[in-house]
């Protein structure tokens, strides 16, 4: 090759890392993470965090094992945001928990930052808030004063989510009765072995995924400060992945995690209904009183499960008007 062949080539390849060069730059996502951080990850190739797989959809496991859901998809985001490779074990939240204690598992996720919980972790910022509700039977109306109309009767709620644990603590004449999964707590709201049940929106969710009728989120309890805030909890000998998280999480946008909300959570049964009965006007009631029965189609399979009480429908979902 001739040297001003060879010249030309040169000025080439140097035109062309002009052009490329700035956008391959200006498109590099900057590294999140110190370089003393970097080495803690490397030095700590495995991360395993612990998730209660009795909480759809926030996880779920799919017949074939598969999980899916809120958690899944928000620790991919956090490790897309980090470049990390932390994993979740996924099984009963009673068991799930004394094995972070532990330290079979590195930690939790979905999880309250907990005075509890402090002897064996430590907390990352918040990354969402958790509405509870006080689900009821149908037919019955939410009392007045919230948990507080609830003295002297039975409620239950998941045994190990202390979060509800410590709500129902502050009414000593509540009788807290504790139960392993979504499916023991509706069937003893609507054999009638509870009065009521507290739970977050998975209850909900569960309970029209299997067609369950006779039960409803009838009340948004008030929020609880950061006891109704979702974080990840670490051993406590881990402080440096606390800080890695915490980077991680900062760097989520809110349209990114409305993102995710919107797609596992959508429009929620449990906000359009937490408010009870719906409320009519004069001219409304006088129209029911003219037409005591309202015919409406319905799915045979979902009409034979509702109580014959029960006059307007919609779907395999009632409501009473009053």
């Amino acid at each position: 090759m001739s040297h001003a062949r060879h010249h030309l080539l040169h000025v080439i390849l140097w035109l062309v890392f002009v052009a490329v060069a700035p956008g391959a730059v200006a498109d590099a996502e900057p590294d999140l993470l110190t370089p003393a951080q970097r080495t803690w990850l490397e030095n700590h190739p495995r991360i395993l965090i612990g998730v209660g797989d009795g909480w759809p959809p926030w996880l779920i496991r799919g017949t074939d094992g598969v999980l899916s859901g809120f958690a899944v998809d928000h620790l991919a985001l956090l490790n897309a945001k980090l470049g990390t490779a932390v994993q979740l074990e996924a099984g009963p939240w009673h068991e799930i928990v004394p094995q972070a204690e532990a330290g079979v598992l590195d930690g939790l996720t979905l999880s309250s930052p907990l005075a509890e919980r402090r002897a064996h972790f430590l907390f990352t910022d918040p990354f969402i808030s958790i509405p509870d509700f006080l689900y009821l039977r149908d037919g019955d109306s939410p009392p007045a004063d919230g948990l507080a109309g609830m003295a002297g009767r039975r409620v239950g709620y998941l045994r190990k989510v202390q979060r509800v644990q410590d709500r129902l603590a502050a009414y000593p004449s509540i009788k807290a009765v504790p139960m392993d999964t979504l499916a023991d707590l509706a069937e003893a709201l609507t054999g009638e072995r509870i009065g009521a049940v507290v739970a977050s929106y998975t209850l909900d969710y569960w309970r029209a995924r299997h067609g369950v009728l006779g039960l409803g989120p009838k009340q948004m309890l008030p929020s609880d400060g950061s006891l109704t805030q979702f974080v990840y909890s670490v051993r406590r000998d881990w402080p440096q992945l606390v800080e890695i998280l915490n980077r991680g999480l900062a760097s989520i946008t809110e349209e990114e995690t409305a993102k995710l909300h919107r797609r596992w959570f959508g429009a929620a049964v449990s906000e359009r209904e937490s408010f009870g009965r719906v409320r009519l006007d004069a001219p409304e009631r006088a129209w029911l009183r003219q037409h005591p029965v309202l015919r409406v189609g319905i799915d045979s399979t979902c009409c034979r499960r509702l109580p014959s009480s029960q006059r307007v429908t919609t779907g395999c979902a009632s409501r009473r008007l009053t």
